[in-house]
């Protein structure tokens, strides 16, 4: 069936999306791979972005990390 390859081909996409917005938290923050990665998947910009339905995936990965900087920034303000 056709669903399963593109959910498929939406997967891959997903981890190069996800790829894309780590590397440039890691060039931003100056961190590893691996740090990054442990930020954004606490994040509440990870979590929307689990939610597949919405249009954040169609965004671009410097959109989904500009939304990223703004929670850690509204985090920060917050504590």
């Amino acid at each position: 069936s056709t669903h399963c390859i593109s959910s498929a081909a939406s997967d891959v996409y997903k981890r190069q999306q996800i790829r894309d917005v780590l590397k440039l938290l890691q060039q931003h923050y100056h961190i590893s791979f691996e740090k990054a990665a442990l930020k954004f998947y606490k994040s509440e910009t990870y979590k929307t972005l689990q939610e597949t339905e919405n249009g954040l995936w169609a965004e671009s990965a410097e959109y989904i990390a500009d939304r990223y900087y703004e929670e850690v920034e509204s985090n920060s303000v917050a504590v």
